[in-house]
């Protein structure tokens, strides 16, 4: 529901944006994982997981905490997720 009420700052600011993703919410709010990601895709952003994989509708409830990068800034993103994770697991 903020992300649709902050459509032009997304279109504009091109933020990268930090969600909760919870299993209960799409029941509560009246959406669905495929119009979550077509939001996303018209505004001209891609989901990503905390470990840099792309998420789709059959795996969407398995990451709780997910990003929303600007198409153009989404490589850069998904590339320190996935150090960060890697350093994180090596240390």
């Amino acid at each position: 529901m903020a992300l649709l009420g902050g459509i032009e700052t997304l279109r504009t600011h091109r933020p990268i944006v930090v969600f909760e993703n919870s299993i209960r919410a799409p029941s509560i709010y009246n959406f669905s994982i495929e119009g979550v990601i077509s939001f996303l895709t018209a505004c001209g952003y891609s989901p990503t997981a905390f470990n840099g994989q792309v998420p789709t509708t059959s795996n969407w409830f398995g990451f709780w905490e997910m990003w929303a990068a600007p198409f153009e800034r989404v490589d850069e993103l998904r590339k320190t997720l996935s150090h960060t994770l890697a350093d994180t697991m090596a240390s």
